[in-house]
């Protein structure tokens, strides 16, 4: 098979057409973006309800499943918490008690 050029052109364009008169037609582009968008959608809903419905739950998934006992609390490293938000509250009530002793220029 021999590739032409012109045949292309003729096949895309329209053979016999003026080429150097634009129609325009805002429509048109509008409608092309649309049908796009729309594909897209398509596009991705049909690929998540594939994965939905379709998906080997043996390939593992994001909610691991619970092996083992009851977790206990570290009591040490509880206190250390604790002993850390008092700490920042203590300092909060002292600065809100205290007055700025900040200068003010415009004075």
């Amino acid at each position: 098979m021999k590739f032409d050029i012109t045949q292309l052109k003729e096949r895309f364009l329209g053979k016999g057409k003026d080429h150097t008169k634009i129609n325009v037609n805002p429509t048109r582009g509008w409608m092309i973006l649309v049908l796009i968008f729309f594909g897209i959608n398509l596009f991705i809903i049909t690929f998540s309800m594939y994965h939905i419905m379709y998906r080997d739950p043996s390939e593992g998934s994001a909610v691991e499943e619970a092996t083992g006992g009851v977790k206990t609390i570290n009591r040490e490293m509880l206190q250390s918490v604790l002993q850390t938000y008092n700490e920042k509250e203590r300092t909060m009530e002292k600065l809100q008690s205290e007055r700025l002793h900040a200068v003010d220029p415009a004075q």
